[in-house]
Parts: structure tokens; sequence; C-alpha cells
């Protein structure tokens, strides 16, 4: 649009290409199928910049003034770093207003009995279901436990599924990588950069969560060559309110390159984005979830132990997701079954109340800030 201003062309005639992904074939169907210029995609690009300027001159020099004495650097603001301070500040505001509270974390072991040839009695480990102990009810509780009586009050199985991601957009390729990686959301990008010149990736600044057509057949057509086809199901994702789709997701160029990049950092960053691509079209995991309630008969409480036996690996054989401290605590996967039957009884081995008191929201990191 701007270079048809300065050289005088009328805007009506003049074609503009458009292609998303650094590659022969991208380029050359963008070269066979001109479009005229959009001006409602002329006229976004000046809002955004208008906005930028409206926020940014007033709030980049306020950043000069109150931090050059910290460094020298010069300081800069706009539509996207004024929200974020908000949302630091907001945190911030409801950490200083949180008042804790306290509560118990109650876990007993319980021994089964020997009645399904095992050569020894297995231990099982529940947690306590009801309402929050008083102290001393919980003490005297403690004290009298050991002389309840305990039953298998029920056993379910059901089969649960495990679905794969989308393919990386911006923001998830960011918090993946700080997480796996430890690094900064600007290196991620500066990486992803590099990448993408290198003709190796597709355009890693993207709201779209889908791949293109050619990329699904490619992806459909490698899990067939190597024997696994069955593990193929093509995806469509459900976008964000608001999301700017003008590409598509984040994915390899060439999936015959499964190792692409100059050096260990570039190296590491393609194979996550590879992985993450192929998984996003593969079949579920599945799971075999077990819930075993006990009762403790003599006061009536329950306990419940829940875990889940991995039974299908589907996209998992490529591909998993970080964890948090927290979604490892929660999590119990195990490879076997536990044998027990609805009215077993059960012999207490230990239990243990723990004393926790609820935390304030965290501040944000830089994978927390970006999503």
């Amino acid at each position: 649009y701007h270079l048809a201003k300065v050289l005088g062309l009328d805007l009506k005639s003049v074609c503009r290409i458009e292609f998303h992904e650094l590659t022969s074939k991208a380029i050359l169907q963008a070269l066979q199928s001109p479009r005229a210029i959009n001006l409602a995609l002329v006229k976004a690009q000046e809002a955004r910049r208008g906005i930028d300027r409206l926020a940014g001159f007033e709030v980049s020099q306020v950043l000069n003034r109150k931090l050059k004495k910290v460094n020298t650097s010069a300081y800069s603001a706009g539509r996207v770093q004024s929200p974020a301070l908000k949302l630091v500040v907001e945190r911030e505001r409801a950490i200083a207003a949180f008042e804790p509270k306290s509560s118990y974390k109650l876990k007993a072991s319980f021994f089964t009995s020997v009645n399904h040839a095992q050569l020894s009695p297995l231990c099982l480990t529940a947690n306590y279901m009801g309402n929050a102990f008083e102290r001393e009810d919980l003490l005297l509780y403690l004290e009298e436990a050991h002389q309840h009586e305990f039953q298998v009050k029920k056993v379910e199985k059901q089969e649960v599924q495990r679905r794969p991601s989308p393919a990386f957009i911006t923001s998830t390729l960011q918090q993946d990588a700080i997480k796996k990686f430890k690094w900064g959301a600007k290196k991620v990008m500066d990486i992803a950069q590099q990448l993408f010149e290198q003709g190796l990736i597709s355009y890693m600044r993207t709201d779209s969560p889908n791949l293109s057509e050619e990329a699904l057949k490619v992806i459909e057509a490698k899990l067939k060559a190597e024997g696994q086809e069955a593990l193929f199901a093509k995806t469509i994702y459900q976008s964000k309110n608001n999301a700017q789709e003008a590409h598509e997701a984040i994915r390899p160029t060439n999936f015959d390159l499964t190792t692409a990049g100059e050096g260990k950092e570039q190296q590491d960053l393609y194979s996550l984005i590879y992985r993450r691509a192929i998984a996003s079209q593969m079949i579920p995991a599945i799971y075999v979830q077990e819930t075993i309630l006990i009762r403790d008969v003599t006061s009536n409480l329950l306990f419940r132990q829940q875990r889940k036996r991995l039974v299908e690996s589907g996209f998992l054989t490529i591909y998993t997701e970080s964890k948090t401290e927290e979604d490892n605590e929660n999590e119990n996967v195990s490879q076997e079954a536990m044998f027990v039957a609805e009215g077993e009884k059960l012999l207490l081995y230990d239990m243990i109340a723990k004393g926790t008191y609820s935390n304030p929201p965290k501040r944000y990191d830089e994978a927390g800030l970006v999503s």
C-alpha cells in the first residue's frame, strides 16, 4: 500500500502476493494467485500504529524519566507493554490483599488382605475426602483411627483420554520452551526467528492453532511411511476469540528433516516444534482410571485413591508436555493395576495429617504473562 502511494500507482490495479511459509511451493502458489490490496488490513495496521503512539509516547517518557538511574538504556512501551504492566500491578494488589487460611490434608495407608494370590499384602494410599477438621477433632481422630474398621466401599474403572495439544502458536511456543529449556521469552523468539530465516519453520508469530491442508497430508504420509498410520487422527482445533489467524500454526517447512538448525539451541527448538506439530495430528493417549473409595466403618468417613494406568500411548510416543510441580503431585500414573474388591476389609498401616496454608496468587513469570 505504501509503495503504491509513493510510486503513484493505481490502488485498484496494483497486485500483492501473500505467503506464510518460506517454501518454494508456497511462494510459487502466491505468484500464481496475486490479490488486490486489502484496505481493511491497511487500516487495521494504521490503527495499531496509532494506539502504539497514543499509549507509547507518554508511557515511554515516564519510564525513561523514572528508570534512567537504574539503567542507561532507553525504554519503550506501547499497546502490549501497557496492558502487561496493568496485569502485573493487579496481581501485586491481589497478593497484598490475600489472607491465608489454614487447613489439613489427611492421608492414610492401608494393607489389603492376602486373598488375590499375592505373595505379600499390597499397601494402598488414599486421601481423606470430607470437610476440613478442626485441630482438636483431628488430633482425637488420629489417636483413635487404629482401632477403627476400614472397608473398600467401591471400586470403579473407566477409560479416559488425554488429547494432544494443537501445534504451537506464538504464546504456547514461548511457554513450553521457557519451561523446558529455561530460556527467556526474547531468546525463544530470537532462535525461532533464526529458524524462520533459514526457511526451516513457518512464520512464528501466529494465533492460529491449525495447520494447512498441505501440512496435514504430509504428516499423514509420514506416519504411514513409518508404519504408524493407525496413529494419525486429523484434528481441527478451536481458535481463541479474536485470534489473528493470518498464518497457520508454527511447524517445520520440511517434515523429512527430523533434525535441523545451526547449533544445539536451534536444534532443540526445531525438535520441539517438529514433535509438537506431528503430535497434534495423532490419536489421544488412553488411560484406565482406577478409583477406590474406602470407608471408615466406625466413623463413616471416606478416603479415596485415584490413579491412572497408561494402556495406549498415542501422541505421547513422540511428545510430552511440560508439567508444573503441582501437576506432577496431582497426577498418579501407574503401570500396574490395584487388585482389591468391594467389601474387602483393610488394615490401617499409617495415617498422616499435614497442616497447610492457602497460598497467595503467584507472581507472573514470563511464560504466565505471555499466556
